[in-house]
């Protein structure tokens, strides 16, 4: 199996074109969640309905609205949780996506096609 690693941290533009590169059934791992990870993940999906793609997102949200921050801070919205857009289990319903919050990638061994997580608490 082929990983093809996106990381968010890239353009998005550059995570659509390599997700544009894609064939199907491959193995697709993205590093990060929130707006570009996930933006990159549901377009592989799009593009390949056998793709098997994890999701590795550090914190405890695989998606999160950004633009409610300001509402959180000011103290207009009292829970937080009122800003998760999406759960782990709505995406693997949804778009069958594996997503793993609280897991950080520590390592990407290309040659290899391997990540290493470590599970934070």
């Amino acid at each position: 199996e082929e990983v093809e690693m996106l990381r968010t941290s890239a353009a998005m533009m550059m995570a659509h074109r390599m997700v544009r590169a894609m064939s199907t059934g491959k193995r697709i791992v993205v590093v990060g969640g929130v707006a570009g990870g996930m933006s990159a993940a549901a377009r592989a999906r799009r593009l390949d309905e056998k793709a098997n793609i994890t999701i590795f997102e550090k914190g405890p949200d695989p998606s999160f609205a950004n633009c409610g921050m300001p509402y959180y801070l000011g103290g207009e919205i009292k829970d937080r949780k009122a800003l998760s857009v999406q759960t782990p289990q709505s995406l693997k319903s949804r778009l069958n996506l594996d997503v793993r919050v609280k897991s950080e990638v520590t390592k990407i061994d290309r040659k290899a096609k391997q990540v290493t997580v470590r599970e934070l608490p």
